[in-house]
């Protein structure tokens, strides 16, 4: 069922609205919340879910033009009708231009009324149904949102989550659509950093655990933040190009042998000037950086893998077990040996 606020600072015409056949008979909508004022509904809108707002024009504190700008600008609702007399008609088209959906003519007739949901109704099945059909475009679009580490993914994300959850029949569908959308993400992802599948665990970072209902959205919106520190926390963030390129270089070449000569080589520049340039622009040496890369790769193995320590070493490129375990220690605290029994105990060496 669909929830209905009636806006308007006459408390005698909220409650004739109210006794209206169309709403009383109606299967699909029901009247949950009153307003006097834009004011007091934009307070109610921040704290619950409203499909449908019927709102005065001319109210005092906020009117209903007022109020529909801030429904756009926080998403707060997806279908706004306005009610107008016909001297205001002028405001009630400038409404319908900002992204009103109709309008009501007073004095309002029941008629109207029952078309006026009639209408509405198609209008809030087809977005609910689009919630749970998220395109391949929106999927690509939080993707690179989230490689690009911009924010605008936490909000779109949010905003998807919520309609989700609203449109679901049930908390089992939503987290369903959401692993779903979550792992969709995470393909396209994976597609363009491939190497993070060396540095970190994808099938838990790309996973959602079931939550209970009122925590469903605030859980996915913190593993969406959750997705883009780990995702961008192995590229240098720098502005300078041929040093993220060279970031970029390393962190696809794991398996190889890297040096500084190799990536000067990659790209026609001098050796000397690349070491200079990655120190000013970096803070830190050129194999310094390589060694954290080759470091976070070896937590992750060594904490979700069976592999052995001296077959790690050596995918890494160490030729001398105990040289890399030395490094291990000075990098994380531990030899590799007590952080395996420190993060994956059922595991022997």
């Amino acid at each position: 069922m669909y929830s209905i606020m009636i806006v308007d600072d006459r408390e005698i015409f909220r409650r004739q609205l109210k006794r209206f056949q169309a709403f009383c008979s109606s299967a699909a909508f029901s009247i949950e919340y009153e307003a006097q004022n834009g004011e007091e509904a934009l307070a109610l809108l921040r704290e619950n879910k409203i499909d449908m707002v019927i709102t005065d024009i001319k109210m005092p504190i906020m009117d209903g033009i007022e109020l529909l700008q801030h429904i756009k600008d926080e998403n707060l609702c997806g279908c706004v009708v306005f009610l107008s007399e016909y001297a205001e008609f002028s405001y009630a088209r400038q409404g319908l231009q900002m992204g009103a959906f109709d309008y009501l003519v007073k004095p309002v007739s029941n008629e109207a009324v029952k078309a006026l949901l009639d209408r509405a109704e198609s209008l809030l099945s087809t977005s609910r149904r689009s919630w749970l059909d998220i395109t391949d475009a929106q999927k690509e679009r939080i993707a690179q949102c989230v490689m690009d580490n911009d924010d605008y993914a936490r909000k779109l994300c949010s905003e998807i989550a919520e309609g989700i959850v609203g449109s679901s029949t049930g908390d089992a569908v939503a987290l369903e659509s959401l692993t779903s959308l979550l792992h969709d993400v995470g393909g396209l992802i994976l597609a363009k950093r491939n190497y993070l599948r060396e540095l970190i665990d994808t099938e838990s970072l790309f996973s959602l655990q079931p939550c209970p209902h009122d925590e469903i959205c605030s859980r996915f919106s913190e593993k969406i933040a959750e997705v883009m520190n780990k995702v961008n926390s192995f590229r240098l963030n720098v502005r300078n190009e041929l040093i993220q390129s060279v970031s970029d270089s390393v962190l696809r070449s794991l398996g190889r042998d890297i040096s500084l000569q190799s990536m000067a080589d990659l790209h026609f520049v001098n050796k000397a000037y690349l070491s200079h340039l990655f120190s000013q622009e970096t803070g830190m040496s050129f194999m310094d950086y390589v060694n954290s890369i080759r470091m976070e790769c070896a937590k992750h193995r060594i904490a979700c893998t069976g592999d052995k320590i001296y077959e790690i070493a050596s995918d890494l490129k160490y030729s001398d077990t105990e040289y890399f375990s030395k490094v291990f220690k000075q990098y994380t605290g531990y030899t590799p040996s007590a952080y395996r029994a420190l993060t994956h105990p059922q595991d022997g060496e």
